[in-house]
Parts: C-alpha cells; sequence; structure tokens
C-alpha cells in the first residue's frame, strides 16, 4: 500500500465520517498502474501528485533522484536525448533502438544485459510496481508481434514517466498513457 494510500485510509477518510473504509471506483492511467482504481470516500486524492507530474516537463539536464548507479546510467542515457529511434541500433554510431540503449547505458554504468528486450527480461527479476525505484527496467509486450511478446524495454523513472527509445524518440516517455498502459507487463530488476 503506498504510504499516502494509507493516510488517506487511517487518517484522512475518518477524520471526514469514513470511519469503515468505504471506497468508490477511480479508473485512470495512474491508478491502472498502480492496479488499485478506487479511491476513499473522503480520503482526498491520494494520486493526485503523480497525476500532476505527467504535466510537468522534464529537462534534459535535470536527473531524477536515485541511487549512484542510476545517475551513473542516466549520464549515459541523457546524452542521446533526443536521437530518432533506429531498429536494431545498439551503439552511438548507429543509433539505438530500447534494448540497445538499456544495453550500452548499463554497460557503461558496468552492468552486462543482453542485447534483446526478450532477453533482457529473463535475465532480470520481477517485483512489485510498489517495489519499482528509479533504475529499474520496465517491460512491454504486443507492441509488435504477438499479444504475449515482450517488445519493449524502458529505465523506469517514476510512478509516470520512462526513459526509453520509442517511435518517438529517445527520451522520457509517460508509461501511464493509454498506448503503453495497454501493453504494459511488469518491472524488473537488475541484479548485479
Amino acid at each position: 500500500m503506498l504510504k499516502t494510500q494509507k493516510y488517506s485510509k487511517d487518517v484522512v477518510a475518518p477524520s471526514l465520517g469514513n470511519v469503515i473504509g468505504a471506497t468508490y471506483s477511480y479508473v485512470n492511467a495512474v491508478s491502472q498502474a498502480y492496479g488499485q482504481t478506487f479511491l476513499y470516500s473522503n480520503g482526498g486524492n491520494y494520486y493526485y501528485a503523480d497525476l500532476v507530474r505527467q504535466y510537468v516537463s522534464v529537462g534534459s539536464a535535470e536527473l531524477p533522484i536515485g541511487s549512484d548507479l542510476f545517475k551513473d546510467i542516466m549520464e549515459v542515457a541523457l546524452k542521446f536525448e533526443g536521437d530518432k529511434y533506429v531498429w536494431a541500433g545498439y551503439k552511438p554510431e548507429t543509433g539505438f533502438d530500447c534494448s540497445g540503449l538499456m544495453q550500452w547505458a548499463f554497460g557503461k554504468a558496468g552492468i552486462t544485459l543482453p542485447r534483446t528486450a526478450v532477453e533482457q527480461h529473463a535475465a532480470t527479476e520481477e517485483i512489485s510496481i510498489d517495489e519499482a525505484q528509479p533504475g529499474d527496467l520496465i517491460f512491454f509486450k504486443g507492441t509488435y508481434g504477438a499479444p504475449d511478446h515482450i517488445s519493449h524495454v524502458g529505465i523506469y523513472i517514476d510512478e509516470t514517466r520512462m526513459y526509453d527509445a520509442n517511435g518517438s524518440g529517445v527520451g522520457y516517455h509517460y508509461w501511464t498513457d493509454s498506448y503503453w498502459m495497454s501493453h504494459f507487463d511488469s518491472i524488473h530488476r537488475v541484479v548485479h
């Protein structure tokens, strides 16, 4: 349970009369990303910060908060922000596809990843969305190929954003938008 959700349930809602934990349906990209499409009656909107964050622009000079390893990975990845997506690209000279960018950026930070999204998915450990931290990998399926085919990977930034190479180019994208949510598979941690 999110800390803000717990506060909503245990403090805000009861103080305004909801002592039984009554909920109501609340479905959007952020609540779906957490797998909890409800709010507590009289408990406020504990997704509010994540909802606002979707509309706040992120400059390339700004590194999200995270571990030193995450900062090392992002320092490399950010060098390619704005570049075009290149199918099967795996190095700066050719450009990058999604898994090529992951392999390059993590490799420069001293972590060896296999080449494809399918292989990266298999080589990492799935974690719950509540455990996700900046620098984890976020996977999607069915963006091409079979519906269950792991077809895309990005760096998890926060509850709404990822950094990846896709048809829109290399950069920050909202994994909580309807397209990505319809293809969401899982979040994985690189064990090193």
